[in-house]
């Protein structure tokens, strides 16, 4: 079975600092209520094997927190071992710049630029994941707008010939909306392949 590749949807990358939004109060050692009390208890009193109850129960607390945090770290391991062997030595260097920075800004508490470093981070990693398919798609769109014979403008839906002279006038136009006052979207023109030769007749 193929292994499952990271993503940029990755959240907890190995080594950095996990951060809580509260504290868990867990209630440690309860003392069993009177109704489940067995018949040593009513024979001896309860407030004499309080102490001892509590104890055995604090200890068995200890004892599942260790155990828990050691099944946790080795957890752990394995996934950070699965996660940097995906990533090459040039993209092991920026994860390790990632995480130094990452861990810095959470020591002095500046939880705002700590999340815009992971989010570069993330988009960083989520090209490398996917530019094959990235570079494929636009060679693949470069391809298409070639060979078409219209296209349509991404702003205001207008379909013109494939002409570059035309396409120049009409990415100007928009360039230059607010500055001439065009009641227009202001922006940079992204062409796209039109639809059909039907949708482009009349609009040429």
């Amino acid at each position: 079975m193929a292994k499952r590749k990271a993503t940029r949807k990755y959240v907890y990358y190995p080594d950095i600092t996990r951060l809580k939004p509260f504290e868990f109060h867990n209630q440690v050692g309860r003392i069993p209520t009177k109704e489940k009390q067995d018949s040593i208890t009513d024979l001896i009193g309860y407030d004499i094997l309080e102490p001892f109850f509590r104890e055995k129960a604090v200890q068995r607390q200890v004892n599942y927190n260790v155990m828990r945090e050691k099944a946790k770290e080795k957890t752990r391991a394995k996934k950070r071992e699965w996660f940097l062997d995906q990533l090459d030595e040039e993209m092991k260097a920026k994860f390790f710049k990632f995480v130094e920075e990452y861990n810095q800004l959470v020591e002095k508490e500046d939880y705002t630029m700590a999340d815009k470093v992971k989010r570069r981070f993330q988009c960083k990693l989520g090209y490398y994941f996917n530019k094959d398919n990235i570079v494929k798609k636009r060679k693949a769109k470069v391809k298409s707008l070639k060979e078409c014979t219209h296209v349509e403008c991404d702003l205001c839906n207008m379909i013109l010939e494939n002409n570059p002279i035309q396409k120049r006038k009409h990415a100007n136009w928009h360039s230059t909306a607010q500055r001439d006052g065009r009641n227009t979207t202001q922006g940079q023109v992204r062409w796209k392949p039109s639809k059909s030769k039907e949708e482009s007749e009349g609009y040429a």
